[in-house]
């Protein structure tokens, strides 16, 4: 099921958001509600195989968050720490 989004470009604050709010923002994927660790696919940008976010709740809410980016495959991974905000156009499932 896909949630319709008004703005495609629109910026949303990431930290401090409860599994409900992130749901109904980002959609469901393929989370199960009560794990505590949900991701979700990014479009990857050029030389990347794939781009995943990963939120991670304590509490029912967001407490960390980190972007891997992965090259050739999987084999190299990257990770970006604490990200704060991320544009909902760069989420896969809103296209």
């Amino acid at each position: 099921m896909r949630n319709t989004r008004s703005n495609k470009d629109s910026i949303i604050s990431l930290l401090e958001m409860t599994k409900e709010e992130t749901k109904n923002i980002l959609g469901c994927g393929f989370n199960f509600f009560p794990f505590r660790y949900w991701s979700y696919p990014l479009k990857a940008e050029r030389w990347e195989s794939s781009r995943v976010l990963y939120l991670y709740f304590k509490d029912g809410r967001i407490y960390e968050t980190f972007i891997y980016r992965y090259y050739l495959g999987k084999l190299i991974r990257k990770r970006t720490d604490n990200v704060k905000s991320i544009s909902i156009a760069s989420i896969e499932d809103s296209i």
